[in-house]
């Protein structure tokens, strides 16, 4: 089971995930994508049936592509996974995460869930006057017929927000991880440091859980990177304050491709890119 962990911050929204799928029989991979970028908006991963249209990530992709607006991309997929669903009896988590361009112009961070069995969680927390980090954590229900989904906004009290979806944490891992990302934020952390936080967590999980894997990818959408018109600009390497960045994470393997997500959006979609050390 993939896990999937998504922080909302003032200053950038971070996903990162393992990429690894459990085929019948119990055999392992770690060279599937999950991972998708929407417009200059969001990021969007996945965790359950990986076989959707042949490969989930393409068919998100595909679905993506003739949207254009967050709402309009998250409806597209609850309508497109209804339909493909109806004659499957497995389950899937989407989860997106970015920035909601609002009418007087500013972005807000939020993250979004499209399923067919997780129940609407909300954010947990002390309050405004204690712990500002808030957290959610995928609840898992009964499969539902039709696919439906929910969205949260990150509320200005909060320091961030982080939404941990597919495998749980082991067992007192999460008020370490969020003492660690409180810490982070404190000293002015940039997105690159709250990405190796996320991925050590996902690391530890997958040294005491064969059905995570170690090979990552990561996306980082910073709030100056937010736009909702013009082209798409997707950099592969160090995260950076204005530009959407993904960030493969190989763990111990020694292969030498890079590995990049999807793009989708606006009519045009990407997929299957890879970068080649020279």
């Amino acid at each position: 089971m993939t896990q999937i962990l998504t922080l909302l911050t003032e200053s950038a929204v971070v996903q990162v995930s393992d990429r690894r799928v459990t085929h019948p029989g119990g055999r392992f991979t770690d060279i599937d994508n999950k991972a998708v970028v929407y417009l200059s908006l969001a990021a969007y991963g996945y965790t359950g049936d990986a076989e959707v249209g042949g490969r989930t990530d393409r068919w998100m992709t595909e679905v993506l592509a003739p949207t254009a607006g967050l709402g309009d991309g998250a409806n597209a997929l609850k309508d497109a996974a209804t339909a493909a669903f109806r004659t499957r009896p497995s389950t899937l988590a989407i989860v997106g995460a970015g920035w909601d361009p609002k009418p007087d112009g500013t972005f807000r961070p939020f993250y979004v869930v499209i399923s067919n069995y997780v129940a609407n969680e909300l954010p947990r927390s002390g309050g405004p006057a204690k712990l500002r980090e808030a957290h959610a954590v995928m609840t898992p229900g009964p499969r539902r017929a039709a696919f439906d989904w929910y969205g949260v906004e990150m509320q200005p009290w909060m320091t961030c927000l982080l939404y941990v979806a597919g495998q749980y944490l082991r067992e007192r891992r999460l008020p370490m991880l969020l003492r660690n990302i409180r810490h982070a934020l404190d000293g002015h952390a940039e997105p690159l440091a709250l990405v190796r936080i996320l991925a050590m967590e996902i690391w530890h999980t997958a040294a005491n859980n064969d059905a995570v894997g170690k090979s990552l990818m990561a996306v980082s959408v910073p709030r100056a990177a937010a736009r909702t018109s013009g082209p798409v600009e997707l950099v592969s390497g160090p995260t950076g304050e204005n530009r959407i960045t993904a960030l493969y994470l190989a763990g111990a393997s020694t292969e030498p491709t890079f590995y990049m997500p999807n793009l989708a959006g606006a009519g045009a979609c990407f997929t299957d890119a890879t970068v080649e050390p020279s």
